[in-house]
């Protein structure tokens, strides 16, 4: 997601946009409300399963104003992410910083 925060009722009216397969979608505003909806949502759709999202708001009127018709037209990943190497990386930069801060 965007830049997660509590709804306020002073921001503009948006609308919910979304990109699978790892896509990207520019960066904006969108509640803590709003991605926990997703992520219930999208128990519901099936398709969505193995899917790496990206969820964003835009414009009112440029998106759907809830998740169902977003998530019926998402599909499985495609492409491929960082395995393993990224990971073994990071426990490698903590135990090594780790180390560092104790001294």
């Amino acid at each position: 997601p965007g830049v997660m925060g509590r709804e306020d009722e002073k921001s503009p009216v948006a609308s919910l946009a979304l990109s699978d397969n790892g896509g990207d979608l520019k960066v904006s505003p969108i509640s803590y409300s709003k991605v926990a909806e997703l992520c219930v949502r999208c128990l519901e759709f099936p398709n969505a399963a193995r899917s790496t999202l990206c969820a964003m708001t835009v414009p009112a009127g440029e998106g759907e104003e809830s998740w169902e018709p977003l998530l019926a037209k998402v599909t499985a990943d495609t492409r491929s992410f960082p395995g393993g190497e990224l990971l073994n990386q990071h426990y490698l930069a903590v135990r090594v910083g780790g180390s560092a801060a104790l001294g």
